[in-house]
């Protein structure tokens, strides 16, 4: 087995070019755990697969995108309810069984759904992006077995199984779970195996999926962001939820400035306390919006594979609200004149933020 470890994607793109073939097996890391795999299209490698594991047919298989914007190219027909589950989660650890009837993807589909997913791990995004084939991916085991989450068993076990290791670091981040599989019937989800993402979270983010707000000390400008857009999402029938975190210490009540500009419209949020967020947070929200570029900075600093869900919030309305920059200021110690145009800037985005989520739940 020809082993390549993170630091020498030079010789793996050398090795791509002049020894890679589909039929070849691939010991790779997912973020999570490790599996065995080859080329999504070829055949004799999933036989070769089926053999060395004991098994009997194609069902189990995942199928490991570079991107999720490659779902189209290879025929995939994603609903609505399930596009918003792949901007929340991918990359991550959730496989969903999406449609396909494309005869090339055939081989692997039940009554033609493919379950498919983007891996976390930034090395096996590029290898799949570089060798130009999605990834056909299964556990290490003989079937019937448990799976191998140990590097050390795996290669002392296993190692004449693959042609080419793809070797993470020693200290390997991620949780060692499975991903959890999902499946969308009539706008319910069936949940088929849980892993690291529990089903009922995932049951809650495609009905309701949540818009997290950020600031910097959760007390000021996101509280007015969460508690206005919960208001103009329920007038308009909206299903989404809202809530707010910043970088700083939690437990604090929203500023008394924000709290009165809330209340002249009737709006209580005296209940609120601040939040500190975290990476649980991040993956539990659909869509993250921060009050200026730093903020996002510092959130893709935290997760890194986040970036197709986080924006400042001006960014996300569009161009017509970045005129004179995106950071919405921070009014903090400031006159109660400049908190009430603070809250203007944010309702003036809220209310065409509530016009673009609209559109994509109609």
């Amino acid at each position: 087995m020809k082993c390549f470890n993170y630091q020498q994607s030079a010789s793996l793109a050398e090795f791509l070019k002049t020894s890679w073939h589909p039929d070849m097996l691939i010991l790779h890391y997912t973020g999570n755990i490790f599996g065995i795999g080859a080329s999504a299209f070829s055949l004799a490698a999933r036989d070769k697969i089926n053999s060395l594991k004991k098994r009997k047919d194609a069902q189990g298989y995942i199928t490991l995108l570079a991107d999720a914007d490659h779902l189209g190219y290879h025929g995939f027909r994603p609903s609505s309810g399930e596009k918003r589950l792949i901007r929340q989660y991918w990359p991550g650890n959730l496989t969903i069984l999406l449609y396909n009837n494309n005869p090339r993807w055939q081989h692997l589909a039940i009554a033609e759904r493919v379950a498919v997913r983007v891996p976390e791990d930034d090395f096996l995004r590029s290898y799949i992006h570089r060798s130009g084939y999605p990834l056909l991916s299964t556990s290490v085991n003989i079937s019937g077995q448990t799976p191998e989450t140990s590097l050390k068993a795996i290669l002392e076990k296993y190692r004449d199984w693959f042609d080419v290791g793809l070797l993470p670091p020693d200290n390997l981040p991620g949780s060692g779970l499975p991903s959890t599989i999902i499946t969308e019937k009539e706008g319910v989800i069936d949940c088929l195996r849980e892993g690291e993402i529990a089903c009922e979270e995932i049951r809650e983010s495609y009905l309701h999926p949540l818009i997290l707000f950020v600031c910097t000390g959760n007390i000021c400008r996101s509280p007015l962001a969460e508690y206005y857009f919960r208001v103009s999402s329920e007038q308009h029938g909206l299903p989404f939820r809202a809530t707010s975190a910043g970088f700083l210490e939690a437990g604090h009540k929203i500023s008394e400035h924000s709290r009165t500009l809330l209340a002249e419209e009737g709006i209580n949020s005296c209940s609120h306390k601040s939040q500190v967020i975290d990476s649980i947070m991040i993956r539990k929200s659909y869509l993250i919006l921060t009050m200026e570029e730093r903020q996002r900075e510092m959130l893709l600093r935290i997760s890194p594979q986040a970036a197709g869900k986080v924006s400042t919030l001006s960014e996300f309305c569009g161009v017509d609200y970045c005129r004179d920059g995106s950071d919405i200021e921070d009014p903090y110690g400031s006159t109660p004149d400049f908190y009430r145009q603070t809250y203007e800037q944010i309702k003036h985005r809220i209310d065409k933020l509530v016009q673009i989520l609209r559109k994509e739940v109609e």
